[in-house]
């Protein structure tokens, strides 16, 4: 899936993310992030839709792609 980063709290390690579906906006966590170090507001990325030990809806496997980002490696 697509989407952006419509939050990211670089302290806590985590963020949310807005499905370009427009579907309901999905947490992510610094540890499923493939190829960055950390996200910003507005940055696009793709990712796959897990589940966490609750079973909500999380975004994993995330990859930025783009802007550019310090600390990427695409």
């Amino acid at each position: 899936m697509d989407g952006t980063v419509k939050s990211f709290d670089v302290l806590k390690n985590f963020g949310f993310i807005a499905p370009a579906d427009e579907t309901r906006d999905l947490f992510v966590h610094r540890n499923d992030l493939l190829n960055a170090t950390s996200l910003q507001r507005g940055d696009r990325v793709e990712f796959e839709v897990g589940r966490d030990e609750r079973g909500r809806a999380r975004a994993v496997k995330v990859r930025w792609v783009g802007p550019d980002l310090p600390g990427a490696t695409a």
